[in-house]
């Protein structure tokens, strides 16, 4: 006589996530039965039901899931309601040590641990009070990336903790930041003016801080041209007003305590005729002052003068290019400015007016 299947299991042992899991189910049956889970509840991820009736494989779903098994055979079919838990993970930190960094350099990290995800990661101050916690210019995120530039050389103790919904798990580090050697990374020079304020910044990698460890700049060989001058700070600065035209070319040093770089320069002082780009002048009224610059483009000083014709009766020019004064006489008046500098001169034809 045929015989119902029956379910002997009453339970389901608990599993925890992402561990391998294996239970076999059992039933009484005179014929061979298969197994399967029936309803709408399905069970977690990464567990599957065989037919023989080995539930197995890596749970990647946390939580309690109410299930509804099947037995069948060739004449009936039985089913038991099961329910089973997949318990969170504790974390727990696998990076046994981090990398030691780098003066100014970029530095990336990525913390690993095992346990239930989402994990959040946390860094601590050190326990003693020399410890001062991660780096200036570094920070760990909060899915456990430690990132960033640091600026400031030194040994640092810190603790790191990640953690889940089961609990936390917390370990200390040692992270050494290193000075760095100093590279020139400016290229080349401008080029300056003669008689003209000049301003130019020697730029740099490596450690530099003002506290610390500045970098120091020198020339150590060759010279500048004259009138200017290298500024020994933590940021190369050749600064003047140049007086002498050519090409002059030297070598710049740049060292703080861990080493140095040299780089050799050229600056070229370029000296220019003068060029008057004044083109008309306002016209004026008798009896009110009156005051216009004459404006060039050259090498500085430029001296400005009359070559032919004449101003106004009561008007003046001066040598650096104002004309200025006040008259009782109107008309118009015609003349002849030069404007002069060492290199050469221009002249340029004005009329002014007087109302």
């Amino acid at each position: 006589m045929p015989v119902k299947p029956s379910i002997i299991t009453r339970t389901l042992p608990d599993g925890s996530d992402n561990n391998y899991y294996e239970f076999q189910l059992e039933a009484n049956s005179d014929t061979p039965v298969r197994w399967y889970i029936t309803g709408s509840e399905k069970i977690q991820k990464g567990l599957e039901l065989s037919e023989e009736g080995i539930l197995s494989g890596i749970p990647i779903q946390t939580g309690v899931k109410r299930i509804i098994i099947a037995c069948e055979n060739e004449y009936d079919t039985a089913t038991r309601s099961f329910t089973l838990l997949i318990d969170p993970v504790l974390p727990s930190i696998i990076t046994e040590s981090i990398p030691n960094g780098l003066d100014g350099i970029y530095y990336s990290k990525k913390m690993e641990a095992s346990g239930t995800e989402p994990l959040s990661w946390f860094c601590f101050k050190g326990l003693s009070s020399n410890e001062e916690g991660l780096c200036t210019g570094l920070a760990l995120s909060e899915i456990g990336n430690i990132t960033g530039t640091p600026i400031l050389p030194g040994d640092y103790s810190f603790i790191i903790e990640v953690s889940n919904v089961k609990g936390s798990d917390q370990k200390e580090y040692s992270l050494s930041v290193s000075s760095v050697a100093p590279t020139i990374i400016t290229e080349s020079l401008e080029i300056g003016e003669n008689g003209s304020f000049y301003n130019c910044y020697l730029e740099s990698e490596g450690t530099n801080n003002y506290l610390l460890d500045s970098i120091s700049w020198s020339i150590i060989d060759g010279i500048l041209p004259p009138g200017l001058e290298l500024i020994d700070s933590p940021i190369g600065r050749i600064v003047g007003l140049p007086y002498s035209p050519g090409t002059y070319e030297f070598t710049v040093k740049a060292q703080n305590s861990v080493g140095y770089a040299t780089k050799n320069y050229s600056i070229t002082i370029k000296s220019f005729p003068p060029k008057i780009t004044k083109l008309t002048l306002d016209e004026g009224r008798v009896t009110e002052n009156y005051i216009q610059v004459i404006s060039s483009n050259g090498t500085k000083p430029i001296k400005y003068s009359i070559s032919q014709g004449s101003l106004p009766n009561g008007f003046y020019l001066t040598d650096k290019g104002s004309i200025y004064g006040k008259t009782n006489n109107a008309g118009v008046y015609n003349f002849n400015i030069r404007a002069d500098n060492s290199d050469g001169y221009d002249i340029k034809s004005y009329e002014l007016i007087i109302n």
